[in-house]
């Protein structure tokens, strides 16, 4: 094996293990292998080839939306100002707000002097205190917006198994006097999950057997 081969290995193993490390968000472990290996925060990965969009560790956290990571990288010294293939910056290639948020907390940290954060394309600076405070607000609406969903699925399964008046005891209609949405009706089982839509079928054909079972009883 030619000395040039060993050097590809060495870097392929090197950007395999910073991967996986950075996937799992370990963050001690990231920085104590870069320390045991003398690696730089701003090793590039390799190949280059399967990496164009994510040629540095920061533009890989940052893609992945890992804002702790991120963070991690800028203190270590990671330089917020290269670009991948397309001339996409780390900052660039953020998935969240929260993410973005942690550029601009590193901009207040590190200070304007440290980089040329307008070149990295990151907006103005951003104090810890207010980040988290952000961080704070999208949390309470993402949890007022999942319970409220779970509420209105809650209703319109309840809506859905509420008795109603009967009507002709016909096949068609021996469910649908009863309040259940018919088979493949996709206007009632709108908003419903998976584990409602189970179990209002269920219901469903409990409700035909007994309304076939009543019908055997009258003849």
């Amino acid at each position: 094996m030619t000395a040039e081969q060993k050097e590809e290995q060495r870097l392929i193993a090197h950007s395999t293990a910073l991967t996986t490390i950075i996937q799992r968000k370990k963050i001690p472990a990231l920085t104590a292998y870069l320390k045991e290996n003398n690696l730089s925060p701003d090793f590039q990965l390799y190949p280059v080839s399967m990496h164009s969009h994510t040629p540095t560790l920061l533009h890989l956290a940052s893609s992945l939306s890992l804002p702790f990571i991120v963070f991690t990288l800028l203190t270590l010294g990671a330089n917020p100002e290269s670009t991948n293939a397309t001339g996409k910056t780390p900052f660039e290639r953020a998935g969240n707000r929260s993410t973005r948020d942690r550029f601009r907390v590193a901009r207040s940290t590190l200070g304007e002097q440290k980089w040329n954060w307008d070149a990295a394309k990151v907006p103005k600076p951003l104090s810890e205190e207010e980040a988290k405070q952000r961080d704070a607000r999208e949390e309470a609406q993402l949890s007022e917006e999942k319970s409220r969903k779970a509420a209105e699925s809650k209703r319109i399964a309840d809506e859905a198994l509420k008795p109603n008046q009967v009507g002709p005891t016909t096949s068609r209609t021996a469910t649908r006097g009863l309040g259940i949405p018919e088979r493949g009706n996709v206007g009632n089982d709108r908003g419903l999950t998976e584990e409602m839509r189970v179990k209002i079928e269920r219901e469903r054909r409990a409700r035909a057997a007994e309304a076939r079972f009543a019908r055997l009883g009258k003849k």
